[in-house]
């Protein structure tokens, strides 16, 4: 599997340089929206670990966060549900609300990740 940015370009690059390097990916490339939601939770990890990597910052993301969990069929691709905690603060409340109640009704198993 290639990468599409390494750890240590993270750590290097500034956050728009990354951001713009996954939405390439992202729009252009295989657009798997599993490897672009596992790069945010990437960011965020390092962010945590390291003082060189820059916190994820959720606005240069949002427009594709918001669209893999408004837009996407979930019955297709209901493991994307799993992510959906950690990518709390991309929704306002009435939206956050709305989200998991629709996904706990369609997964009720899955209440307790949601």
């Amino acid at each position: 599997m290639k990468l599409i940015i390494t750890m240590n370009q993270i750590g290097y690059f500034k956050p728009e340089t990354t951001a713009r390097r996954l939405k390439t990916y992202y729009y252009w490339g295989e657009g798997n929206p599993i490897i672009f939601l596992g790069y945010l939770r990437l960011i965020r990890l390092l962010s945590e670990l390291t003082e060189r990597v820059a916190p994820l910052r959720p606005a240069l993301y949002a427009k594709e966060v918001r669209e893999i969990y408004l837009d996407r069929q979930w019955q297709e691709r209901p493991y994307l549900i799993l992510f959906l905690r950690e990518f709390r603060e991309f929704f306002s409340g009435r939206e956050w609300q709305e989200l998991r109640q629709q996904y706990q009704a369609l997964y009720p198993f899955l209440a307790d990740f949601i």
